[in-house]
């Protein structure tokens, strides 16, 4: 090969150039088995961004992510634990399955009826719910005008994010959380145990379950300029079988601390 001869890769890399660039412009960051892509350097503390990845069966994404990615994601294949583990919607008369393997088929399934019918259907859909609730709350998301809500420690988080029963202004509740109540409190008051905080992570036992608290991702999600958290809980019983899974918006507020008055949405 002479120095004029241009190598294979050459004409391979610049052919494929302009997709690796539009990947850049609506992937935040992309990671597989290949080295990682860095898609924007910016990690702006005001933007809505990815707290933790989202996982896809051929790559994974975190950090920024435009409203173009959001959609492109939403027909991408969701990693879930296996091959043989799409098929977990039934049709409600035929009780026949459906396979799903995007968010845009999960969604659409879900409105045209087809629900799970067993625990085991309920724990190959909990992928789909987790990332189609982050890709809507990122959809939705608008760059902070503050934020006091990302270096939050779990504790300073409501209790009631735990054993979950509707709105702030259904305050009828077996456990009957105070809304002012936080993870910290009832910490202190002993009534939590094998409590274990990681980064973006909580894990502790109330009320008779494990729970799994993540911090999946931030943004302006209710447009009043502060920074809101936006927070996904898996529970198991832990004498049982039974579980769920569910997504919270943490409302921020101009102080340290969640909103003081209504701090928690709910994903629809």
């Amino acid at each position: 090969m002479t120095a004029a001869t241009k190598h294979p890769l050459t004409k391979l890399c610049r052919k494929f150039w302009p997709l690796l660039l539009l990947c850049a412009a609506t992937c935040g960051c992309l990671s597989s088995d290949q080295p990682s892509l860095v898609l924007d350097p910016k990690d702006d503390d005001l933007q809505p961004r990815l707290l933790e990845p989202l996982r896809f069966a051929d790559f994974s994404v975190s950090g920024i992510i435009t409203p173009q990615g959001v959609e492109r994601l939403r027909r991408e294949k969701v990693r879930s634990s296996g091959p043989d583990t799409y098929e977990f919607l039934a049709h409600p008369t035929t009780e026949q399955y459906i396979r799903t393997e995007t968010v845009d088929q999960y969604l659409a399934a879900r409105a045209a009826g087809y629900r799970d019918r067993t625990t085991v259907d309920l724990t190959y859909e909990s992928w789909f719910i987790e990332v189609s609730k982050v890709l809507q709350f990122m959809a939705q998301a608008k760059p902070a005008q503050s934020n006091t809500m990302t270096t939050l420690g779990f504790e300073q988080l409501p209790m009631r994010l735990l054993n979950w029963w509707g709105p702030e202004n259904t305050d009828v509740r077996p456990d009957g959380h105070p809304p002012g109540e936080t993870i910290g409190d009832y910490e202190k008051a002993g009534r939590l145990k094998r409590m274990r905080i990681g980064a973006n992570r909580l894990t502790v036992d109330y009320h008779h379950r494990r729970y799994v608290v993540s911090k999946s991702a931030c943004g302006d999600f209710d447009g009043d300029g502060y920074m809101d958290l936006l927070i996904s809980v898996a529970y198991y019983y832990i004498e049982g079988s039974g579980r769920g899974y569910y997504q919270l918006v943490v409302r921020g507020s101009a102080g340290h601390r969640p909103h003081p008055v209504n701090p928690i949405l709910e994903l629809k």
